[in-house]
């Protein structure tokens, strides 16, 4: 059997490999930086690594504000949790006796009124916030005087504030917070912080069954002074 070169125009199969440059010396791999990246710690709820900001140990949270050993800011965790929506239109919305409060709670009331007591609940949370989205509606919240209250929201045509319903005690450092912001146009919200317990507390508060059962205390007060 003879081998006949294929012709000088023909592609020639396999192609030769290109020739490599002479180096000096044998080639060396490239070095791996054991540095781990910026943001190794995934977050620790969804397991997604953040785009900017934070701490390797943290998890991703920024670090202005934050623990100077950890980095981790003090309100990121709550600032995760999705708010509880409650919608009031053109009704009224009651949270009153034991209930369990969230960490965020959003109210949006539109011509209507809400209200939201706290003497007899159990908070999911240090912080909790309750914002309000407000248009021509009434809302109304009732603090313990064992809580830390902080109001920041804005009215126009209306009122945003925070009362102290009778005497009460300065809280504890320590004690929960509850954080009451938002706006309302031509409304009203308003948060009180009183030491009466369910169902005893001045007009503002409990309305006429708290008008009420104080008179009637006062009474079986004034029986009892008789009687000695």
């Amino acid at each position: 059997m003879t081998f006949t070169p294929p012709p000088q125009d023909s592609p020639v199969w396999p192609p030769a490999a290109p020739s490599s440059p002479t180096t000096a010396g044998p080639a060396t791999a490239p070095r791996l930086s054991t540095t781990p990246p910026p943001y190794a710690a995934p977050h620790p709820s969804t397991g997604a690594h953040p785009s900017s900001g934070g701490h390797p140990s943290s998890g991703g949270y920024p670090t202005s504000g934050g623990h100077p050993s950890t980095g981790a800011h003090p309100y990121a965790p709550q600032d995760a949790v999705e708010p509880e929506q409650v919608w009031t239109i053109l009704s009224s919305t009651k949270r009153v006796g034991p209930w369990r409060v969230p960490a965020r709670l959003r109210l949006h009331v539109s011509v209507g009124d809400v209200r939201i007591d706290l003497r007899e609940a159990e908070l999911s949370a240090q912080v909790t916030s309750i914002e309000v989205r407000g248009l021509m509606g009434e809302v109304k919240v009732i603090v313990p005087e064992a809580y830390r209250v902080e109001c920041t929201g804005s009215a126009v045509l209306g009122e945003f504030e925070h009362k102290d319903s009778g005497p009460t005690a300065p809280a504890a450092a320590g004690a929960p917070l509850v954080r009451v912001n938002g706006a309302v146009v031509m409304g009203e919200v308003t948060v009180y912080r009183t030491a009466a317990p369910v169902g005893v507390g001045a007009f503002s508060v409990d309305g006429m069954a708290g008008v009420r059962a104080r008179r009637r205390l006062r009474r079986e007060e004034r029986r009892a002074a008789r009687a000695r």
